[in-house]
């Protein structure tokens, strides 16, 4: 049985923040509804090539600094790479498909936010989980 992949939207910048968000598609418009406000103007956005990553960049008004992997050019004048998004997108299917063993698409976002959680800088796994066991303590 094949499994239904789901598209999720990953976009990070040098200092640490994080975007993500399920897709129903890769599209334009998709990408522009997350990422409108999020990037500013004088930010290249990085991304691998697809239509969708140009046009939404035209949208936002952005530079596109596109990665051809076929062209085995992994980083576009000395700096602009997508080796941060790629591994954050690796670890989170290892995380959903082998630490949590798949999850139900309709439960996909919480799951991405709580991988956002335990990955950032702001918050630690051990105040994590004591939020997480205030919460089942009050319900």
């Amino acid at each position: 049985m094949r499994l239904k992949q789901v598209p999720v939207l990953v976009a990070c910048d040098r200092q640490g923040n994080l975007i993500d968000a399920v897709l129903t598609r890769v599209s334009s418009d998709e990408l522009y509804r997350h990422l409108n406000g999020c990037i500013k103007l004088e930010t290249p956005l990085c991304a691998d090539a697809h239509l969708a990553h140009e046009l939404v960049s035209k949208r936002l008004k952005v530079v596109l600094k596109e990665i051809v992997s076929s062209s085995k050019i992994a980083v576009l004048e000395g700096v602009f790479h997508i080796q941060h998004v790629n591994g954050y997108h690796s670890t989170l299917k290892r995380w959903i498909n082998c630490t949590l063993c798949g999850v139900a698409t309709k439960n996909l976002t919480k799951y991405l936010g709580w991988r956002r959680i335990l990955s950032g800088d702001s918050l630690s796994k051990a105040t994590f989980i004591e939020r997480i066991a205030g919460y089942w303590a009050l319900n």
